[in-house]
């Protein structure tokens, strides 16, 4: 999910992501949509839901696991960035993944809901350090990530959002989605990724731990609109180097 609204998830003083059919990865602190927070303890909206493929979920036999990522990584190709222009359609994917809404927020998603993705980033960022990505096929938008360059610090970019269209679960869609992101971002130098998942959803925290996410924190419990959750706070560190402890 996203960020909670003052009461929803913000960013953390640095975010996480997930829910049933998105992988909403954090929110940036406390905002209205709380996607990025800051690590101390805004609230952020875990909106990282991602349904594992088959292969993930136990399905016997590597080749079938490979198959799966190897044609999802045919399928879902280079991104597009979106801007404002673009919230109808978000707003359309996130009513094919209402599933995830609701259990993050107790509520269907809305228009607002689409448009807050574009401006809710901390208040010490501007909207111009997050990029919106988008992934379009021929239904339409399919899969969409926000990320936030350097937060909370320099390297470290923090996923606050990723969601995938439910049609498209089991196919190892946010797998690749995923791996498009963290090249992106390592590309325009990133060493660090980090997004957050409500404790609730349990299918997009083993999501996010087998692409080899570790657990830095636990925050809240933050309101989301008509419900409060709890969110687990997640890093990789892309060069391979030590996750640093928030007391440090």
């Amino acid at each position: 999910g996203r960020c909670p609204r003052a009461g929803t998830q913000g960013w953390p003083q640095v975010r996480p992501l997930q829910g049933p059919g998105a992988a909403r990865s954090g929110c940036y602190g406390p905002t209205r949509h709380v996607r990025f927070r800051p690590l101390q303890g805004t609230r952020d909206r875990a909106r990282h839901s991602l349904p594992l493929c088959r292969s993930q979920r136990g399905t016997p036999g590597l080749r079938s696991a490979r198959a799966c990522c190897q044609n999802a990584m045919m399928m879902t190709g280079a991104p597009i960035k979106l801007t404002q222009a673009d919230a109808a359609d978000v707003a359309d994917l996130y009513n094919r993944c209402s599933d995830y809404f609701l259990l993050q927020d107790g509520a269907a998603p809305t228009l607002d809901d689409a448009r807050e993705l574009f401006s809710d980033v901390p208040p010490e960022k501007s909207a111009h350090n997050q990029a919106v990505l988008g992934w379009k096929g021929p239904g339409g938008l399919y899969a969409i990530a926000a990320i936030l360059r350097d937060y909370p610090r320099d390297g470290t970019w923090y996923l606050g959002f990723m969601i995938v269209d439910a049609a498209q679960r089991g196919r190892g869609v946010g797998r690749s989605i995923y791996s498009t992101v963290e090249s992106w971002a390592a590309a325009r130098g990133s060493t660090e990724i980090r997004l957050a998942v409500l404790e609730a959803n349990e299918a997009a925290e083993r999501f996010w731990r087998s692409l080899g996410f570790i657990e830095y924190r636990r925050v809240g419990p933050d309101t989301f609109k008509m419900r409060s959750h709890r969110r687990i706070e997640l890093s990789r560190r892309l060069s391979g180097a030590t996750v640093e402890g928030s007391n440090k």
